[in-house]
């Protein structure tokens, strides 16, 4: 009870201190910035279903001649977002200040949503951490997980964007899987399935993650088989993901079939524009790696040790590096042949945000190496010291991304650097 009330409690103090950032940041232009663009497709199930009563006239989705619109984003994060939605809308119908459900609470709404299942998030990876580690380590690893990578941003600056969610169902499906195959029962295997089910209605490329469970301490071709025999004969937790996937993608199906008539849909092909993954014989992959429309590494640069701990795991064959390291590259593969492979200038890269939940794993191996490590005080704090400046350099580069600058033909790693140079020079 007592550890409960210790999470609860900082819980709050995260959750605070994140709506408070984001809050700050967003007041020095408009709030409603926060419901715009993808953030707006995610969330406008909401508004419409609640309040307007006609989901098939959703404003950011493509329009049919007959009137009729069709928004290409699934419900995921919308039913994640429902109980803040409806809080927000609650204490509207209160105050009767705005009741179109895209003032300033419900835009408030979204940054405490996105908040609350950004900590639950980096709870479930924690928990998982310090199972495997030490509490030293597990504090270590979320805090820099939280303020070294985009994931900062994607709290503070696009709230509403889906990959803070999509990052606590993968934590929540890795923090369950790794209880089944602990104590393989309904409960634990339920558990994981539902956060998987979310995940594949998030984002239905998402459905890579699959791969830990099925994958889960495979070193072997032996291991494998014998993993395929465990699921013949247990094939009632198979059935379980099958039922999840389906249930939760009901309200999906609903919607499509009273909109296009239809109800399994490629929802990019209702677009203005050639939506689909046209580079899947070329992709570009050195672009998303270290392209500087903001690319992955040049932005994270920590996430590249983290992929070098993650082959030396590979060869040593140790905590689940296999299964994490198959699903990156088939991550880093589709998201490399997509038509904008670099997602309109995303910062830092935002399609690998919910992979962190298993790119921390070897993180964590390094960070605990690093901290266990006899003596060499002189080596560990020249780690702390590169860990605190990922750190300074990830909010840094926050707070001065511009994306007319940012995303323009002429930014280059010239003016990448000069960057750099100037935010080093305001610390001196």
């Amino acid at each position: 009870m007592k550890r409960i009330k210790n999470y609860v409690f900082v819980g709050l103090v995260f959750c605070c201190f994140n709506v408070f950032l984001s809050a700050q940041y967003h007041n020095k232009g408009h709030i409603n910035n926060i419901i715009a663009s993808d953030a707006r497709g995610y969330y406008q199930y909401l508004p419409y279903f609640f309040i307007k009563h006609d989901i098939k006239l959703q404003d950011y989705s493509y329009h049919f001649d007959n009137g009729v619109s069709f928004n290409k984003h699934t419900c995921g994060v919308a039913v994640l977002q429902t109980p803040f939605f409806l809080t927000a809308h609650a204490f509207d119908c209160i105050v009767k200040k705005d009741l179109s459900g895209y003032g300033n609470i419900y835009a408030y709404s979204i940054i405490i949503a996105t908040s609350c299942y950004l900590f639950l998030g980096l709870l479930f990876t924690f928990l998982l951490i310090v199972k495997w580690f030490n509490k030293k380590t597990a504090w270590l690893s979320v805090m820099l997980l939280y303020g070294s990578t985009n994931m900062f941003f994607y709290s503070i600056v696009e709230p509403g964007a889906s990959h803070i969610y999509s990052y606590f169902c993968f934590a929540g499906f890795v923090y369950f899987v790794d209880r089944f195959y602990a104590s393989p029962n309904f409960k634990n295997n339920l558990g994981a399935a539902l956060f998987f089910a979310m995940a594949f209605l998030i984002r239905q490329t998402n459905i890579f993650m699959i791969l830990f469970m099925l994958l889960y301490n495979v070193y072997s071709f032996n291991d494998f088989f014998l993993r395929i025999r465990f699921f013949i004969k247990e094939y009632k937790y198979i059935l379980i993901y099958i039922l999840c996937c389906f249930l939760l993608f009901v309200p999906q199906m609903l919607y499509w079939k009273t909109v296009v008539n239809e109800y399994i849909v490629f929802a990019y092909k209702y677009s203005y524009s050639e939506e689909s993954f046209l580079y899947w014989k070329n992709p570009k992959i050195f672009e998303v790696l270290f392209g500087m429309s903001c690319s992955w590494l040049p932005y994270t640069p920590i996430m590249a040790i983290s992929l070098a701990s993650l082959f030396y795991l590979v060869f040593k064959k140790q905590y689940q590096a296999i299964p994490i390291l198959l699903i990156f590259l088939l991550a880093l593969y589709t998201c490399a042949s997509w038509w904008a492979y670099n997602f309109s200038c995303a910062f830092g890269y935002r399609p690998f945000i919910e992979y962190y939940s298993i790119l921390i794993i070897p993180l964590a191996y390094l960070i605990n190496g690093i901290l266990t490590m006899w003596g060499k005080t002189a080596l560990k704090s020249g780690f702390l010291i590169l860990f605190l400046m990922f750190v300074f350099l990830n909010v840094s580069m926050t707070y001065q991304f511009q994306w007319e600058t940012w995303c323009g033909l002429d930014w280059n790693y010239e003016k990448y650097f000069e960057m750099i140079g100037k935010i080093m020079r305001n610390v001196s």
